[in-house]
């Protein structure tokens, strides 16, 4: 067994982020008491870079959920079979093989020794998931997710007398093991549609892209799948890709004849993003499935600088998005809010008042502390405003205190550049809103 520090897994992580070769999939037979720091890294490994995570549940007998990384939503949290050693709860994916495991040992490189514990399922779940990411590379964490629990074999373990009601595994949570999944992980995973290609790369031409489908099997009854792009953070209605058609149906003899789907990138960029196939029958077998599509994007971050803005349109304004994928790419304008050595990776927005007014800038509820500034020349960064103290956000915040500015004065037809900022390889999502001061001044 080893030990590591939160800050060591943290650096793990975004070493992972740094060096991905897709497809890709963490196997991590770690766990510890709950850290938001590293659920936000975790977290961001699969929102921000597509990559899934499997974890071992735990070993102690009690509520997963309140557990890292096996509580993050969205990670395979594997349990182990014919174990007591295991964690409970909603927040259990699934069970594998782990008790008497052959695996490597630590006294040198070449070292085997026999183990149990979920240390030794979350392997064997993560195995599965790199089989079927073989096959579907355009895979996303929540499409391989899926496809273990679908293929899942149902209701095939007890538990012995001694764990068959609900148990208080700690102080803190109550645990029912009732609502523990009962499923065993199984290697033959059900793959619903053949996409070709799984995975397709955006052009600096931005010219139409396309892949196919057929079905894997003859289906008992029509199949109708939708597909679906998802849309840009900060604008909700521009879709990152527009798809046609946005269905299919597949009938009788023709379920085994590819159709063709046409994808026309937008101009706006997030980075790489996932088509969503959803599957819509009478036949159990495709009803509810779900598939994705992997889409690479190299073209320049929207907003990774003023040359790039992310645009807003009108106000009140406010997002939610990460700052992960972003650079750092302005020499600290705010000595003053960023310390020498603190600045890190930066987000660019755009907003053209039409007339004169006053607004209140916002990071509040950010998962780090991000910090605000304001310029008018996107040739020179040299700020407008920097961030003032007079923002005071709730106790409940994630991180009780953030950044801001109020009454900050905009003159009409002037291009305001607002940037987020957060701090060296920030992880997590920040929250920005702009609104109209609740008091507007004499403009």
């Amino acid at each position: 067994m080893g030990q590591a520090s939160y800050s060591d897994v943290i650096t793990a992580m975004q070493w992972i982020a740094d060096n991905v070769q897709y497809p890709a999939v963490v196997s991590a037979s770690i766990a510890g008491n709950y850290s938001a720091a590293v659920n936000q890294a975790v977290t961001s490994l699969m929102n921000d870079f597509g990559i899934t995570v499997v974890a071992a549940a735990g070993n102690s007998n009690e509520d997963a959920c309140g557990w890292s990384p096996a509580g993050v939503p969205g990670v395979v949290a594997v349990g182990a079979v014919d174990s007591q050693m295991r964690r409970w709860g909603n927040c259990t994916t699934m069970h594998a093989p782990g008790v008497d495991i052959l695996s490597a040992g630590l006294a040198s490189d070449t070292a085997s020794a026999v183990m149990t514990g979920t240390s030794m399922s979350a392997p064997h779940a993560a195995g599965v998931a790199a089989l079927y990411m073989q096959n579907n590379p355009g895979a996303s964490p929540a499409d391989v997710r899926a496809q273990l629990v679908a293929s899942a074999t149902p209701h095939l373990m007890q538990d012995d007398a001694a764990l068959a009601d609900s148990l208080n595994g700690s102080v803190t949570y109550e645990i029912n093991i009732s609502s523990t999944p009962n499923l065993l992980l199984y290697s033959m995973l059900n793959d619903q549609g053949v996409i070709l290609p799984s995975v397709i790369n955006i052009t600096s031409s931005l010219a139409a892209l396309t892949f196919s489908l057929s079905l894997s099997a003859a289906p008992g009854q029509d199949v109708q799948v939708s597909i679906q792009s998802p849309t840009a953070a900060w604008n909700p209605s521009q879709a990152l890709a527009l798809i046609s058609p946005g269905s299919l149906l597949f009938e009788g003899v023709t379920w085994n004849t590819p159709q063709q789907v046409s994808v026309s990138p937008a101009a706006v960029s997030v980075g790489d993003f996932f088509l969503s196939l959803t599957y819509r029958s009478a036949d159990n077998f495709y009803n509810g499935a779900f598939q994705t599509v992997r889409v690479n994007n190299n073209q320049t971050l929207t907003g990774e600088t003023a040359a790039s803005p992310r645009a807003i349109s009108s106000l009140p304004f406010a997002v939610t998005d990460s700052i992960s994928k972003f650079a750092d790419n302005y020499t600290q304008p705010c000595p003053n809010v960023i310390a020498p050595g603190r600045a890190g990776p930066e987000v660019v927005y755009a907003y053209t008042p039409l007339t004169s007014t006053y607004v209140d800038i916002s990071t509040c509820n950010s998962t780090f502390t991000a910090a605000i500034y304001v310029f008018t020349n996107p040739d020179v960064a040299t700020a407008f405003s920097c961030t003032n103290s007079n923002i005071t956000c709730s106790s409940s915040d994630a991180i009780g205190w953030s950044y801001g500015m109020t009454n900050l004065r905009l003159f009409g037809s002037i291009t305001y550049y607002i940037v987020v900022e957060g701090p060296f390889e920030a992880v997590g999502d920040y929250m920005m809103s702009v609104s109209e001061s609740a008091v507007l001044q004499s403009a």
